[in-house]
């Protein structure tokens, strides 16, 4: 399986064999290696017939504008872990009095 990050300003789809695979910008969406291929030429050199496919190169002078799209579009092959994270909350004791006895320790959310 392929992990594929929308990271360009707008949502992308596209079809493969009668399916049709949504990418919403900020999102990870799990497809096969195939489906890669065939939408984005995941593992193919030449991207010519992909960024024809998807609408992103309709004349030769737009080459390398059509591949800056496909560029917003990150692959790996581990799932993305998204920094959405409960705050952290720990315990902080403040500073000794004068009189040489500490305070007790006092919660502190961060976040």
């Amino acid at each position: 399986m392929i992990y594929v990050t929308n990271n360009g300003k707008t949502d992308f789809s596209a079809e493969h064999a009668c399916t049709k695979y949504e990418f919403p910008v900020g999102k990870t969406v799990e497809i096969p290696e195939k489906v890669a291929s065939f939408i984005f030429g995941y593992g193919v050199d030449d991207k010519y017939t992909v960024l024809v496919r998807n609408g992103w190169l309709k004349m030769s002078n737009e080459y390398s504008l059509a591949l800056s799209k496909l560029a917003d579009f990150r692959f790996t092959t581990e799932p993305v872990k998204h920094h959405l994270q409960s705050p952290v909350i720990e315990r902080v004791a403040p500073p000794p009095s004068k009189g040489g006895k500490g305070a007790k320790a006092q919660q502190v959310q961060h976040g």
